[in-house]
């Protein structure tokens, strides 16, 4: 043996333990802070894609609507 009576021992094994649980809390932290970051900026770039489709849908009908009047008018030498 080493010497080291059990109440030393667990002494030392209690605050290795209590230190890795810190470390590891801490690395918990950022890592949660990262996680809260990228779904901030994720619902940022949702936001923007929304905008940019409903600014794509309207361009889009506009131009169903153009080409639908343009199919249903008459043309100078249409032979209808």
């Amino acid at each position: 043996m080493s010497g080291e009576s059990k109440l030393d021992r667990s002494e030392r094994l209690l605050a290795e333990s209590i230190v890795r649980r810190e470390v590891a809390h801490e690395e918990f932290e950022r890592e949660h802070k990262r996680l809260l970051t990228a779904q901030v900026l994720f619902q940022d770039d949702v936001r923007t894609l929304d905008l940019k489709m409903a600014e794509t849908t309207e361009k889009l009908n506009a131009l169903i609507d153009l080409m639908n009047r343009h199919v249903s008018e008459p043309h100078p030498g249409d032979a209808r």
